[in-house]
């Protein structure tokens, strides 16, 4: 522990006078002089010093240099809390050690002033325990501003804790709608990857259907090709077959006759026989000159 201002551990000049505001504090009168019958105490003379503290407009207190100012309400508050500790209770039945009867004096005598410890305080004497009871106080005091502190921050700490509590709540409300949105989104993405491969399906059946179609065409006009090709052979035969009959009954009609010169695929053009393809040819070229 540091021993700021070289009187009392802990406890520098400025926050002594702060923290003992509202009333006067006389030094210590203990000196290093030995008491007859009592122990040599090595604690330094206190020079006896007259605090006196003016009315502050201000509305919080600096305890010391580069301490958080104090609010003077919070002063309030502390009075009002500590009158619940230092106070008795009137009608309380004695149970309690703040009940105003309690027998503080009899348990003391009972449990607490073994011989022993008698025996102890006496051979330190009145001034020892004097001594003491300021250390004491001092210790005391400087614990209870520390738990004090300590307690502040955790009340503080369960209050961030509280808020970061609700703010997890409200982003796991946020988290369980986007969860439901996107169950939503997938279920409906679901529906259209579905009505896309009945499509597909659909179209890929259509494709089959027009591949069916296209081979059928194919083999209709094999068909009609061949027969075509057929019904021509057919006219042909049946025109070779009337030409040859007419020949037949030609040379029936008139034996003296040659009909060798007869041919079927000739015509009789400006008293000539030729052939049917430069007939037409001719035709052709007449009706392109036209």
């Amino acid at each position: 522990m540091s021993r700021r201002g070289g009187r009392f551990p802990g406890v520098s000049a400025s926050s002594m006078r702060a923290r003992f505001k509202m009333k006067n504090f006389e030094g210590s009168s203990s000196n290093a002089e030995k008491v007859e019958g009592e122990v040599e105490v090595n604690q330094p003379a206190q020079k006896k010093k007259g605090i006196v503290f003016k009315k502050r407009k201000s509305e919080v207190i600096n305890l010391e240099e580069g301490e958080k100012a104090v609010p003077l309400s919070e002063l309030s508050n502390f009075t009002v809390k500590q009158e619940k500790l230092h106070s008795f209770e009137e009608e309380g039945d004695g149970s309690s050690v703040w009940d105003k009867k309690f027998p503080f004096n009899v348990l003391a005598d009972e449990i607490v002033q073994s011989a022993p410890d008698v025996a102890r305080i006496e051979e330190v004497g009145d001034v020892g325990i004097d001594q003491f009871m300021q250390v004491l106080g001092f210790r005391l005091v400087s614990i209870g501003r520390s738990q004090e502190k300590r307690h502040k921050m955790m009340l503080g700490n369960s209050l961030e804790i509280t808020e970061l509590k609700e703010q997890l709540k409200s982003k796991e409300i946020v988290l369980t709608e986007l969860k439901e949105e996107l169950s939503v989104s997938k279920e409906k993405l679901k529906l259209v990857k579905e009505d896309h491969e009945r499509a597909v399906e659909s179209l890929g059946k259509k494709v089959n259907e027009l591949s069916t179609m296209s081979d059928q065409i194919i083999e209709v006009t094999a068909k009609l090709k061949h027969m075509e090709s057929n019904h021509e052979a057919e006219i042909l035969d049946a025109f070779a077959e009337g030409f040859e009959r007419a020949v037949i009954q030609a040379k029936f009609l008139h034996p003296e006759e040659d009909f060798t010169a007869l041919d079927p695929s000739k015509v009789v053009r400006d008293g000539q026989l030729v052939d049917d393809e430069e007939v037409v040819e001719e035709e052709g070229n007449n009706n392109l000159a036209d």
